[in-house]
């Protein structure tokens, strides 16, 4: 898995507004961690009750299939509160490897 590049991608219904009205979301980090890839973010301006769906996907398979294998705070359906969120991906669960440019 080295030296790979990979982009967080979010998506929804909540997540586009958010964008578009000033929340900010930044800071996207991501490094190999054991053999999974630990990728953090910054979240800057939601309003307490708001929520943000955030979905990962990976270009190894041109962006078809959503990756399954995630943990953390960052990801899923309802994605709340200011502050940095962390996702880690298991890898091997979802593919054999990654090798190359990968976004």
């Amino acid at each position: 898995m080295k030296g790979f590049v990979l982009r967080l991608i979010f998506l929804g219904g909540a997540a586009l507004p958010l964008l578009a009205s000033g929340q900010l979301i930044g800071n996207i980090v991501h490094e190999p961690f054991r053999d999974k890839v630990l990728i953090t973010y910054d979240i800057n301006g939601l309003a307490p009750q708001q929520r943000m769906e955030v979905n990962l996907y990976c270009s190894d398979n041109n962006f078809k299939d959503e990756v399954k294998s995630i943990s953390g705070n960052g990801a899923g359906p309802s994605v709340t509160g200011n502050g940095q969120k962390t996702i880690i991906w298991d890898v091997l669960k979802d593919r054999n490897g990654l090798e190359g440019k990968i976004s």
